[in-house]
């Protein structure tokens, strides 16, 4: 990139580029309406003494700049108001993109504190400066190596090394950032924006413009975009970086309204500008990132999609969550009680919403899963809202009595598990047929149901220790809603499978005999199902019931009939483990 330098005598204007770029001093400035000094005024007045931008205050930061610049023994400067063409917008946008690297790499920075005036409170009074305030003075802070602080009268007060703490007691940036002790890279990226969450733009793009060099980002400029500069910014930096902080912001907690019962609310994934993370100062890496993990994360048409990863679920029928480590925390790593979590909601077959949540709902959860193909809704638009609505009302839920523990988990074709939601133990169901289909995990259940002397511990030693649920529904049946459900033991499981070449799950290709409820007897535990409709949806309620030990118990299972009246029927359906 060329970039275009004043000459500190002449005032004359010089393009360098590459190697041949010479020593220059870089001004930092806040610009003042009406009194700045551009590209083409600078080159007119050289050659015209009457030219009226001789007398504007925006011309004395430059002089006091060059002449600055000629007493370090160097012959250029740089001042952001004429060196850039902004009438080319092609020449602006490089400018902007490589801004950050020209500070880096001048010679020494010059800040010019207009509002500052020199007396015995110089550096009580730094804080208020209107320097500290603004966005683009942010990198001009960070980047350059050295820099000197001036008042008013361009009296030099003093360098960023000795005022580092009062400088970081005004922007919470760390002394190691500002000393360059610290790469950017080690940084999160939430505790970044929130060094920019309190600066003001004039322009609202300039809010994500003025983080490009911060972040390493390179973007084109779209000056008429407003607060989708920021989207854009957060995209690309999502692109670049593998930090999840940049989620942040969602996880902070609703406050609770009285007279309300707002526990969950949808929300945007990605914040609308840098103020969203003005509490983040404080958020450090875990150091669960050292465990060498990649979880790789892009941007899809459907929504940011995410790689199988560990996320809890928060079970519950009235509050259902996901929870995803963003990976960072408050304070020190290793601090695990501080640390941060997108919290999601399911709506749609592989599809989440994010959401915040009160406080009391953050400390739920009882299972832990990896959910395969995460794809989480980027913005809360009229759509999402519809998808969210319909979806509360397609639901095939399967309930199990509240004293009982019996592993859940869908059958494991493709889409059976895109239509699962853990959080509520349902599916979701749509307009065309469908079979849903869960295996319930025997191996706790001998210890949960009955009284001592009917616990059956021959189930833990049972080779099959699955029992499958399948139902069938055919929600746009002529003669009405067809539903129903059936109990399988493993080898009943795998004999349809092979009737059906293995797509059980994927095309309703096998009968059950039209029957909403039924019956399977393990041992001692009789297992019960029951499907019926619900203003959701539908509801399978599961039950279970210890037996008296028979005879033939010893053998393993049978299927019960609904009735139980005709033993001999009871008996046709028996099946020997």
């Amino acid at each position: 990139m060329v970039i275009r330098l004043l000459d500190t005598t002449s005032l004359r204007f010089s393009a360098f580029e590459g190697e041949d770029i010479p020593e220059y001093v870089i001004l930092s400035h806040t610009w003042v309406q009406g009194e700045e000094v551009t590209f083409l005024e600078m080159k007119e007045l050289v050659d015209d003494s009457s030219h009226p931008a001789w007398g504007r205050s925006g011309f004395r930061k430059i002089e006091g700049a060059c002449r600055e610049a000629r007493s370090y023994d160097l012959a250029y400067a740089w001042v952001d108001t004429c060196c850039i063409d902004k009438k080319d917008p092609t020449e602006l946008g490089e400018a902007i993109n490589s801004m950050f690297k020209w500070y880096q790499q001048a010679a020494l920075c010059l800040v010019y504190l207009e509002d500052l005036i020199d007396d015995h409170s110089v550096l009580g009074k730094l804080g208020d400066c209107r320097w500290f305030t603004r966005g683009w003075c942010l990198q001009e802070l960070i980047a350059p190596k050295t820099i000197w602080f001036y008042d008013r009268y361009w009296k030099c007060v003093a360098g960023k090394k000795r005022l580092c703490q009062e400088i970081s007691q005004i922007t919470d940036i760390g002394p190691a950032v500002l000393n360059h002790e610290l790469s950017l890279d080690l940084i999160p990226v939430a505790q970044k924006m929130s060094w920019a969450a309190k600066r003001r733009t004039t322009r609202v793009e300039d809010r994500a413009y003025c983080l490009l060099g911060i972040f390493d980002i390179h973007m084109p400029l779209l000056y008429g975009e407003g607060v989708e500069a920021f989207t854009r910014l957060q995209e690309e930096i999502i692109k670049r970086l593998d930090d999840l902080s940049i989620f942040a912001p969602t996880s902070a907690f609703l406050v609770a309204q009285p007279n309300t019962n707002n526990m969950i609310q949808p929300c945007d994934l990605l914040a609308t500008s840098p103020e969203a993370f003005r509490n983040f100062g404080r958020v450090t890496f875990s150091d669960r990132l050292l465990d060498g993990t990649v979880y790789p994360v892009t941007m899809t048409n459907h929504g940011l999609h995410f790689t199988p990863q560990p996320v809890q679920a928060i079970m519950s029928w009235d509050y259902p969550l996901y929870r995803l480590p963003l990976r960072c925390q408050f304070g020190e790593p290793g601090e695990h009680e501080n640390c941060l979590y997108l919290f999601l909601q399911k709506v749609a077959p592989s599809r989440f919403v994010p959401v915040r949540i009160s406080n009391g709902l953050a400390k739920g959860g009882d299972s832990a899963m990896r959910e395969e193909g995460l794809y989480v809704i980027t913005k809360v638009t009229p759509s999402a809202k519809s998808l969210i609505t319909t979806s509360a009302k397609r639901f095939l839920r399967l309930e199990i009595p509240g004293d009982v523990q019996v592993g859940v988990e869908p059958v494991n074709e493709e889409k059976n598990r895109s239509r699962w939601d853990h959080s509520r133990r349902s599916f979701f169901i749509d307009s065309v047929a469908i079979t849903p289909s869960v295996i319930l995990d025997l191996r706790k259940l001998s210890r949960m149901i009955g009284t001592t002397k009917h616990k059956d511990s021959r189930l833990r030693h049972y080779p099959n220790k699955h029992v499958y649920v399948s139902c069938i529904l055919y929600p746009n049946d002529a003669s009405g809603a067809l539903q129903v459900v059936q109990l399988f033991h493993t080898e009943e499981w795998e004999d349809m499978k092979n009737d059906t070449q293995g797509e059980v799950v994927e095309v309703p290709d096998f009968f059950l005999g039209g029957q909403s409820e039924s019956r399977l007897r393990v041992f001692t535990v009789m297992i019960m199902a029951k499907i019926h409709k619900e203003e959701y949806g539908f509801t399978v309620m599961l039950s279970f019931k210890a037996c008296k030990e028979k005879r033939d118990d010893r053998v393993g299972i049978y299927r019960a009939d609904i009735n139980e009246e005709n033993d001999n029927n009871r008996r046709n359906n028996y099946y020997k483990n």
